[in-house]
């Protein structure tokens, strides 16, 4: 199950990359030019099939300092660059997708905990609470 999308990833990794080191590596300065996007993927395939951190070295940080992040961070992130209009957009179809959800499969029950975990990030974003309290 894909918890966050190759969309998502690439906005976070650009934004926590040193440009130098993720797509400023191209082929006129002795790299691939798919080189960036291969590494974005990475991220992105780890991160889904895992689940757990995935580590941005000291190297390619833009700060200077190395980072673990998580599905969630992602999410976050991605949510703070969205305006308050489009977020509140966003709740409404996760909750409606939410509540449409039936059945107990471990499937099912993995897809609804994303939901209420995206709808919760998206509340805080918000500065509210949210309205669905799921118990798994």
């Amino acid at each position: 199950m894909e918890t966050v999308t190759l969309s998502e990833v690439t906005a976070f990794v650009v934004g926590h990359y040193k440009h130098e080191r993720l797509y400023g590596r191209q082929e006129k300065n002795g790299w691939h030019d798919a080189y960036g996007d291969n590494i974005v993927r990475d991220y992105h395939q780890r991160i889904n099939c895992t689940g757990s951190r995935v580590l941005i070295s000291q190297h390619e940080a833009h700060n200077g300092k190395a980072m673990a992040f998580t599905t969630e961070d992602v999410i976050e992130y991605c949510y703070s660059q969205t305006t308050s209009k489009d977020l509140e957009k966003e709740v409404e179809e996760l909750e409606t997708k939410f509540t449409a959800m039936n059945g107990s499969s471990n499937e099912i029950e993995g897809e609804r905990r994303l939901l209420l975990t995206r709808i919760e990030i998206a509340c805080a974003q918000l500065g509210r609470v949210a309205r669905i309290n799921e118990t798994f």
